[in-house]
């Protein structure tokens, strides 16, 4: 097959190491590898070290979790694709009970550590539904991982290392990069002194930043965000917004759990985003209390989608006049959450609400009622989703 461009290997059954052992040398003009949900894979054969043609790999979910020095000879490279996907939705526990499930290997001692580092949640794939979030679990990456001028996309990467620091230094100077997943910000770093490390380029048009749980703080002065960024992703310990977010002009998606509940000043200030179209916000445990979308048509004056992930006591409230384009509103009640609603009259533009998760069919009977209500003609859908 020497003249393969495409080898897709995400859904043939049992991959193991050994049978690349067994294709030896894999076709020298190859560009598009993918082993996607290969559990059994653990590493990459030396072989791919020769694909000098290679654009795309796609090695996510599966049990690779460090990225071999032969990579960085791969200057074609434009995608490289890694990490295990976590659900936001899920319990922030580490468990290995889905490889179990899988009848996969589990990881040595000493693996897991490493993924554990990365990996805050369960090992799980994304399902079906509008998942509120999701992030991953990075691998770790070699230096001279700069040598990849033509990279547009990368992670997620795990810098919960020794060499952390200097590994994101070489992936902040990548000059085509538009894509960008980290994970493992450690409180190691007690200053979070990124000073230039994420000082990102201009070009960046996404990014995903995975917080360590223990982190105290993030000092917001030492990352810069270019006015470039569509797309921002923050998981784990945020206490505060980043500075100026508000005047980001091209940021449409912004997805955010923070450690505190969600105030009237924070609500103001991602309201103020000018361009803001999807916003997605996970409420914990100990977060009770109500989140208030206020009455004014200068905040969220262009947001569609709204998705909340809930696992507390929580009120959520529209008063009149407030978010007038909203369309979609998703609501995934984690385990122990207690929702409550009122207002939903007042999105004039809302089509669907779609409720997932752990609720009752006291919350059900609810929403059906205050929908009905709308001033909508017809009335906006109601769609469940209900764990199994």
């Amino acid at each position: 097959m020497r003249v393969l461009r495409v080898l897709d290997l995400e859904n043939a059954l049992e991959v193991r190491d050994g049978h690349f052992e067994k294709i030896g040398k894999l076709p020298s003009r190859l560009k598009f590898l993918s082993l996607r949900g290969q559990s059994g894979i653990t590493r990459l054969p030396d072989s791919v070290g020769g694909l000098v043609l290679l654009q795309t790999l796609d090695i996510r979910d599966t049990s690779i979790d460090k990225l071999p020095p032969f990579i960085t000879r791969l200057r074609k490279l434009q995608y490289i694709r890694a990490g295990t996907t976590v659900a936001w939705t899920d319990e922030d526990i580490i468990s290995s009970s889905h490889d179990a499930e899988q009848g996969s290997t589990p990881p040595s001692s000493s693996r897991w550590r490493t993924l554990a580092s990365c990996l805050p949640n369960k090992f799980l794939r994304r399902g079906g539904g509008p998942v509120v979030g999701s992030r991953s679990g990075g691998v770790v990456v070699p230096s001279g991982i700069d040598r990849l001028e033509a990279l547009q996309t990368l992670g997620a990467v795990c810098v919960n290392t020794a060499d952390g620091e200097a590994i994101l230094a070489e992936i902040v100077s990548l000059p085509q990069l538009k894509k960008l997943e980290i994970s493992g910000i450690s409180g190691k770093q007690r200053r979070f002194s990124f000073h230039y490390n994420l000082s990102f380029k201009k070009h960046l048009e996404s990014l995903t930043l995975q917080f360590e749980k223990h982190n105290h703080f993030v000092h917001w002065q030492y990352i810069y965000f270019p006015r470039s960024i569509r797309s921002l992703k923050m998981y784990g310990h945020v206490e505060h917004l980043p500075r100026d977010i508000e005047n980001h002009d091209n940021l449409v998606k912004l997805t955010l759990e923070m450690t505190t509940l969600f105030t009237a000043e924070v609500i103001e200030v991602l309201g103020s985003i000018p361009n803001l179209q999807t916003l997605r916000l996970r409420v914990n445990k100990d977060q009770d209390g109500e989140l208030q979308f206020p009455s004014t048509e200068h905040y969220f004056r262009k947001l569609q989608v709204l998705e909340i992930a809930c696992k507390s006591k929580l009120h959520l409230r529209f008063h009149e006049g407030a978010m007038q384009k909203l369309e979609h509103l998703n609501l995934h009640c984690l385990e122990g959450s207690e929702m409550q609603f009122s207002g939903l009259e007042h999105p004039v533009s809302l089509n669907q609400v779609w409720l997932l998760g752990s609720f009752d069919y006291a919350l059900e009977r609810g929403l059906q009622h205050q929908l009905v209500k709308h001033p909508k003609i017809p009335a906006p859908r109601l769609r469940l989703s209900p764990s199994s």
